[in-house]
């Protein structure tokens, strides 16, 4: 059954045949929920029928987001087809390609980028993967177009979550991972985290920057990477002294001494970072199954092996 011949009223009210725009299929799946939810048999055909509709506009929309693009520390976030299409996806990652060619100017972000040089980052490379929502194969697909257009090594995570995504960058070593997911948000959202080589959320001075060059690269206009803004007090385990030295082996690849910043927090108040009562300390950690004891490193290290199910080069 048709749907526009099966649901006229539906169909009408929601969708401009024609055009994507000015059509508002979310709007019309959700109505068809509720019938399906009402026992109607052919809501379900007809739902289908409109995801197709959605996929047409994700592959196919040309023109820029109706929302502007922003970048916070999750990610940037739209609405599936109207804002994360293919075209916005892959002008995002131009942008983000642009950030690492921007090291060459402002090599001071190899501090927030994890990273020296664009050469270094297509080396290590990016680690792509995408939650279960519609369309995510197809976005991180043409995500990889452009990286690998680019020079840059290609790890594919598939479906996955967010916290395996951020646990394999550091077990691969990979310099930054892109994971397509709106999180909590509801189903007509798509999302793009960006994540740096430390596997946190990107620090406030990169999502600046990339939020820019991404506005102009929707825009197609062509990437200009400018200056940013006066530096903020770098990231805040900085303030105890607890940063490790460069190349010291026993420390975890984002250069942070966590044993020396738990024995802090704790000397501060022992009792208020407690697991099940028990204070916060490497060891209560490593007996929780959080972080186990990894002799190569020196101390505790943690290393979510089962956590992640494993990612191949493309």
């Amino acid at each position: 059954m048709d749907i526009e011949q099966g649901y006229p009223d539906l169909y009408n009210r929601y969708v401009a045949t024609g055009n994507h725009r000015a059509s508002d299929y979310f709007g019309l799946i959700r109505a068809l929920l509720e019938k399906k939810l009402d026992g109607d048999k052919d809501a379900e055909t007809a739902i289908s029928q409109v995801y197709e509709l959605v996929r047409d506009e994700i592959i196919h929309n040309s023109e820029p987001p109706v929302q502007e693009i922003s970048f916070g520390t999750s990610g940037w976030r739209g609405v599936l087809g109207k804002d994360v299409c293919v075209n916005s996806v892959q002008a995002v990652t131009r942008a983000l390609i642009g950030l690492y060619e921007s090291l060459a100017t402002y090599p001071e972000r190899a501090d927030f980028l994890g990273v020296d040089s664009l050469d270094e980052a297509r080396r290590r490379g990016c680690l792509l993967g995408y939650d279960n929502r519609f369309g995510g194969e197809i976005l991180a697909r043409a995500i990889a177009e452009v990286l690998v257009e680019h020079g840059f090594k290609v790890y594919w995570a598939g479906e996955s979550a967010t916290g395996v995504l951020s646990a394999a960058l550091l077990e691969l070593g990979a310099a930054f991972s892109v994971n397509l997911t709106p999180s909590h948000n509801p189903l007509e959202y798509g999302g793009y985290k960006y994540n740096a080589a430390d596997g946190g959320p990107a620090a406030g001075e990169l999502t600046t920057v990339l939020t820019d060059l991404a506005r102009q690269a929707v825009a197609g206009k062509e990437v200009v990477v400018r200056a940013w803004a006066p530096r903020w007090v770098r990231s805040w385990y900085r303030c105890s002294g607890v940063v490790a030295a460069a190349g010291d082996s026993t420390r975890i690849p984002t250069g942070i001494d966590y044993q020396a910043l738990i024995s802090h927090l704790g000397d501060a108040d022992p009792n208020r970072f407690g697991t099940w009562g028990k204070p916060y300390s490497p060891e209560n950690i490593a007996g929780r199954g959080g972080c186990p004891p990894d002799a190569s490193a020196g101390g505790a290290r943690c290393k979510f092996w089962w956590y992640w199910s494993g990612a191949f080069v493309v």
